[in-house]
């Protein structure tokens, strides 16, 4: 089970077009890094913690931003039982008497992710037009 950020750069591109591409790489790497980190945070907040296999397994991978291309990041839940504790469901069909539903960690981190973007994206573009009025 994983959680995709992905960043399509040519959306960015009127927003951010008056950058060099080096700056311009650097503000979407630095906005994809901080929202992948977000998101994980999220997810291992609300994992439940028995033995804490389940939060050391989450983990981000990140890709490498390029001008004209996808930035990608994806935060990965790297043990067996992930979908149980997120659907509440296994893959036989038994459901989670503790908590109907599941715990949702993906489901509402990447809600969570969503709405934080604009922040995440202003922060970096933010951080690089103060280094470049320096």
């Amino acid at each position: 089970m994983d959680v995709d950020i992905v960043f399509d750069a040519h959306t960015l591109d009127s927003a951010m077009r008056y950058l060099a591409p080096a700056l311009y790489d650097e503000a979407i790497e630095s906005a994809v890094i901080d929202l992948a980190h977000f998101a994980e945070a999220r997810i291992k907040e609300r994992t439940p913690d028995d033995t804490g296999h389940a939060r050391r397994s989450t983990r981000t991978n990140l890709g490498k931003a390029t001008r004209g291309a996808e930035s990608e990041a994806v935060v990965n839940l790297k043990y067996p039982y992930a979908s149980w504790l997120e659907t509440g469901r296994d893959s036989r069909g038994r459901v989670m008497k503790v908590r109907a539903g599941g715990y949702r960690m993906v489901e509402l981190a990447h809600a969570e992710a969503e709405v934080e973007m604009p922040a995440i994206l202003d922060r970096a573009g933010r951080e690089i037009a103060k280094r470049w009025s320096e």
